[in-house]
């Protein structure tokens, strides 16, 4: 049902246009319509295209914000009657991180809105397994990432096989490059308890897995605990600071959790968004390459099985 209303705004809104569209609605607040000249104007929804030879009317008290397939966006809020041709002037600068990741993948919702979990990994190949700093040359470790802050209880280390036997020895060194944990691990990953582990202390520490047969190896990457007072001042600052009115706020909250590597804050923020904008399937994919970024594999694929694609 929900692709049926969904073909049917396109329908309405595009009125069997042949060219390429040039900007999706993001989001509409208020009295907002849009026609072709000398027709009659029909209210704007979100989730529709809009095209160059079309008009929008945007109300006292309205608000309208747009983006291509570029991720530019641009916000409409003056009560006035904007053609389309003539808004390429006043876009705004193109957002990155989460949030064009989101704009991005809302975009080619309309066009291709079927996928199947591999396909979406690979098509996507370069969101999941680009751009983030984990270690060296080898490339090994894969979380925690480099310079990662948190306070979780407890932190699930993971890299990729490096020794044929699958054989490992686990370390955390302290900032002294003390060892505080040494032990062998016969998988590819391993959750440490941080209160056991690092007897509750905070500070900087850095972690590593040594194969039990000769490969590549990289050198220790660090990690910080936090104390979680401090971690739970976060989102309240970010909120006052962008604000969390709209989805598009929001995911600017979780780009700057993850800029600062406040990774699994950014995780449990980015799903309370989710839960909250049910049946809103770019933004849970936009979501799954977040998780799928960072191994967590399992939760991704989970999240991605929500998705109605019917």
């Amino acid at each position: 049902m929900k692709r049926i209303l969904t073909i049917l705004l396109l329908i309405v809104c595009s009125q069997a246009y042949s060219q390429s569209p040039d900007y999706y609605v993001f989001l509409v607040k208020g009295e907002v319509s849009v026609s072709k000249a000398g027709a009659k104007p029909i209210p704007l929804q979100q989730n529709v295209f809009i095209y160059k030879d079309q008009l929008i009317t945007v109300k006292k008290d309205a608000e309208l914000t747009l983006a291509d397939k570029n991720q530019n966006f641009l916000v409409l809020r003056s009560p006035a009657v904007y053609k389309v041709k003539d808004l390429d002037n006043k876009k705004n600068d193109p957002i990155q991180g989460v949030t064009q990741t989101f704009l991005k993948l809302a975009w080619n919702q309309l066009i291709h809105p079927d996928h199947d979990f591999k396909q979406f990994t690979n098509d996507n190949s370069s969101v999941v397994y680009g751009g983030v700093s984990r270690g060296d040359d080898c490339d090994n470790l894969i979380f925690p990432i480099k310079n990662l802050k948190t306070s979780e209880d407890s932190i699930r280390f993971k890299w990729h096989q490096s020794s044929p036997s699958n054989d490992y020895t686990f370390i955390i060194y302290d900032s002294t490059a003390k060892e505080v944990v040494n032990i062998a691990v016969k998988d590819t990953q391993h959750t440490v308890k941080i209160n056991e582990a690092l007897h509750g202390n905070t500070g900087k520490y850095y972690w590593v897995v040594k194969g039990k047969e000769p490969g590549c190896e990289e050198d220790p990457i660090s990690f910080e605990i936090k104390n979680k007072e401090g971690e739970q001042k976060l989102i309240p600052a970010l909120v006052i600071q962008k604000g969390s009115n709209d989805v598009l706020s929001q995911l600017q909250i979780v780009d700057a959790l993850e800029k600062d590597k406040w990774i699994h804050t950014a995780m449990k923020y980015y799903a309370t968004i989710v839960q909250g904008n049910p049946g809103n399937d770019p933004l849970v994919k936009s979501y799954v390459l977040f998780l799928l970024k960072y191994g967590f594999d399992e939760e991704a694929y989970n999240s991605w099985k929500k998705i109605k694609l019917n």
